[in-house]
């Protein structure tokens, strides 16, 4: 599942780091799924 909206961009460097392909993909449905529902969030990672 990939998208084309420029929010995702935040997480594409997140998403490399996970190495176990089953997680890196439920993390990116996570991730798509928050952006298409909550579009008036900031996308950001935090430490």
């Amino acid at each position: 599942m990939k998208t084309n909206n420029p929010k995702f961009d935040t997480f594409k460097d997140y998403l490399k780091t996970i190495e176990d392909e089953k997680q890196n993909k439920r993390m990116e449905e996570i991730l798509i799924h928050i952006i298409d529902t909550f579009p008036q969030l900031e996308t950001a990672i935090k430490w």
